[in-house]
C-alpha cells in the first residue's frame, strides 16, 4: 500500500503566533541563564544612593529599586537561580518519581502497596505544608526549596510513570524480550521505562513552569533566596512595600514570572498535543 499523497496546494498546518512567541520568549530566557552579560552590563547588586527609585528611563529601562539598583538588570540575573530552581526541583521529582513508579508497578503487591500508602500519605498534607516543613527542617535558601518542591511534586509523576509501566508490561515488544531470555530488570530498564518516559517528560515540562512560580511565592514569604541576592520573587517581596512610589520595581518582576510561565505552559502544551496525536496514530 503506498502513502497518500499530500495535493498540490494543500493549506500547510497555520503557525500558531503564541507558540512562536513562548518559544522566543524561552530562547531569550536561555540567554539569560546562561550569559546575562550579553544583555546587560550593569552590576545587579551595585547600589547607588542617588537613583533610588528611578522610574524608567534611558539610563535604567526598567527604573531602579529602593537601593537604587537597576531593575532591568537584575530581572536578567534573576533568571538564572528562578529557572534553575524549577528544572532542579522538577528533575528531583521526575527521578524520585520514576523510581517510584516503577516500583510501585513491578515491585509486586507488597511494593505496590508500600509505595501506593506513601503516595496517599504526601497527597494528603497540603503542598504549601510540605514545603514550609522541609523549609523548617532544612533551613531558608535555595536548596531547602528545591527539595521541598519536589517533595510535593514527585506524587504526579510516580503515579504516570505507575500508570505507564502497567499499560506497557503486556505489551508485544516486552513480551518479546522476555522470550529472548532477558532477566526483568533488563526488560524494566531498557524496554519499559524508556517507553514511559514519553508523558512524563510533558508533564515535567509543564511542571517546570509551575514550579518557578511556586519558587517565587516562596521567596516572597522569605523562605527562599535572601537578600542582596536577585530572585524574581524576592524582588516582587522587597518592592511591594514602595508599589505606591515605585511601581516599576514590583510590576516587572511579576511580569518576568507570568511570562516565564505562560511560555512554558504553551510550550509544554504543544508538546503534548504532539506526543497524544503520534500516540494516537
Amino acid at each position: 500500500m503506498t502513502a497518500p499523497t499530500v495535493p498540490v496546494g494543500a493549506p500547510r498546518r497555520p503557525v500558531r503566533p503564541a507558540l512562536l512567541t513562548g518559544v522566543a520568549f524561552l530562547v531569550l530566557l536561555a540567554v539569560a541563564v546562561i550569559a546575562p552579560r550579553a544583555l546587560t552590563s550593569i552590576d545587579p547588586t551595585a547600589a547607588d544612593p542617588l537613583q533610588i527609585l528611578q522610574p524608567p528611563g534611558a539610563g535604567h529601562w526598567l527604573g531602579t529599586d529602593q537601593n537604587g539598583r537597576d531593575v532591568f538588570a537584575r530581572i536578567v540575573a534573576g533568571a538564572r537561580p528562578s529557572v534553575l530552581i524549577g528544572i532542579f526541583s522538577s528533575a528531583l521529582a521526575l527521578l524520585a518519581g520514576t523510581v517510584l513508579g516503577v516500583l510501585g508497578a513491578k515491585g509486586g503487591r507488597v511494593g505496590s502497596a508500600i509505595v501506593t500508602r506513601l503516595l496517599d500519605i504526601v497527597l494528603a498534607v497540603p503542598g504549601l505544608l510540605l514545603v514550609l516543613l522541609a523549609v523548617a527542617v532544612l533551613g531558608s535558601g535555595t536548596g531547602p526549596a528545591v527539595a521541598g518542591l519536589a517533595l510535593v511534586t514527585t506524587p504526579g509523576y510516580a503515579r504516570l510513570v505507575r500508570g505507564e509501566v502497567i499499560r506497557l508490561r503486556d505489551a508485544e515488544f516486552v513480551r518479546a524480550a522476555h522470550g529472548l531470555g532477558w532477566t526483568r530488570t533488563q526488560v524494566v530498564l531498557r524496554h519499559v521505562v524508556p517507553n514511559a518516559m514519553g508523558p512524563v517528560t510533558v508533564l515535567a515540562t509543564l511542571g517546570i513552569g509551575s514550579t518557578i512560580a511556586a519558587a517565587a511565592s516562596l521567596s516572597y514569604l522569605g523562605l527562599g533566596a535572601q537578600e542582596p541576592a536577585a530572585e524574581w520573587g524576592l524582588m516582587l517581596s522587597v518592592s511591594t512595600a514602595y508599589f505606591s512610589r515605585a511601581w516599576w520595581s514590583a510590576v516587572f518582576p511579576g511580569i518576568a514570572i507570568t511570562a516565564t510561565v505562560l511560555a512554558i505552559t504553551v510550550v509544554g502544551h504543544h508538546l503534548q498535543l504532539r506526543f497524544d496525536g503520534r500516540r494516537a496514530s
